[in-house]
């Protein structure tokens, strides 16, 4: 649908005899380059598991510090383990749960970038008056004349826009 509404813009402007201004973007490259990402990446990194999560860890942890250390009677030794195992089963339900939310947490925050991106392309095309910015990075283009007087890179001024917000 996105490659039909560029070709359907592309069109229209070859009808009203306008020149048509391809514009390229890294994309790759303004992730790595704008200052929140590294921001963003940190949050996402502290805010993998909760405390809830590291408070059973710890428990866990404990728990099985104390079964080595003491030597109960078998009985004793029996429910300890029982314990623990059931410590572990609960601690690997609740890694899964916490893995689920990062994976979402991190969607949404690349989303989040990915949308600043786009609407400060949208503002450097128009600035320069481009028809079309493509990344350059984008494997649904099935073809880009790179060595076009016509097509600009306009990586580094999206860059600039976004640090300078």
């Amino acid at each position: 649908a996105w490659l039909f509404m560029c070709a359907g813009t592309a069109a229209e402007v070859m009808r009203t005899g306008e020149e048509v201004k391809l514009g390229v973007a890294d994309v790759e490259h303004i992730l790595r380059s704008y200052w929140r990402t590294p921001r963003v990446k940190s949050d996402l990194e502290r805010y993998k598991t909760s405390e809830e999560f590291r408070q059973k860890q710890m428990d866990l942890a404990r728990m099985e510090r104390e079964f080595a250390r003491r030597r109960f009677a078998l009985f004793q030794d029996r429910q300890r383990n029982k314990a623990i195992q059931e410590k572990r089963k609960e601690i690997q339900a609740m890694a899964e749960k916490e893995a689920e939310r990062a994976r979402e947490r991190e969607k949404e925050a690349i989303e989040d970038l990915l949308t600043e991106i786009r609407k400060c392309a949208e503002s450097v095309g128009r600035e320069k008056q481009q028809t079309v910015i493509f990344d350059s990075n984008t494997p649904h283009i099935l073809f880009l004349n790179t060595y076009s007087t016509e097509i600009d890179d306009v990586t580094r001024e999206i860059i600039e826009d976004l640090n300078s917000r």
